[in-house]
């Protein structure tokens, strides 16, 4: 074990700082990280932009974690990572090594995971994107990497149309 698991840093920041949110259910996910550090987490999740951006950021917290205790070298433009969205109505947020063992991601892992993947002395962070109405009614929004340089869009870089 290579000290804190990830899960529990990421379960911490949201039980400090997203008010509504709640752990459904909890376990191993399967097809394990060699330290069997991943963890499925089913949250009930308040809709809410600032909910959101509260998840955003612990989930970059996590992958900052893994980045700096075994994953450092990763890069998601290596060719090992492509663009998929998922299912209407199906949200699955990966940490890095789910990401890379599925080879796919969506804005949320892909985004996070390149700010994870950024050195600290670039402010950078996974932002919200606003792309109009969804399906239901509600508003969609897309997640980019926000810089002071501007705006980085990952999925499009790894196939997003």
């Amino acid at each position: 074990m290579l000290g804190i698991e990830p899960a529990t840093l990421f379960l911490e920041d949201v039980a400090s700082s997203v008010p509504g949110v709640r752990v459904v259910d909890a376990g191993p996910l399967g097809g394990a990280h060699p330290e069997g550090l991943l963890h499925r987490l089913v949250l009930d999740v308040p809709r809410s932009t600032d909910t959101y951006e509260s998840l955003l950021r612990a989930l970059v917290r996590m992958n900052r974690w893994y980045r700096q205790n075994g994953w450092g070298s990763f890069t998601i433009y290596d060719g090992r990572i492509r663009y998929r969205a998922e299912p209407p109505g199906q949200e699955v947020w990966q940490s890095i090594p789910a990401l890379f063992a599925r080879g796919e991601g969506d804005c949320v892992d892909l985004a996070t995971a390149r700010v994870a993947q950024l050195p600290k002395t670039v402010r950078a962070t996974a932002r919200l994107q606003e792309e109009g109405p969804n399906q239901t009614g509600g508003t969609l929004y897309h997640v980019v990497v926000a810089t002071k340089n501007g705006i980085e869009d990952p999925s499009r870089k790894l196939g997003m149309r």
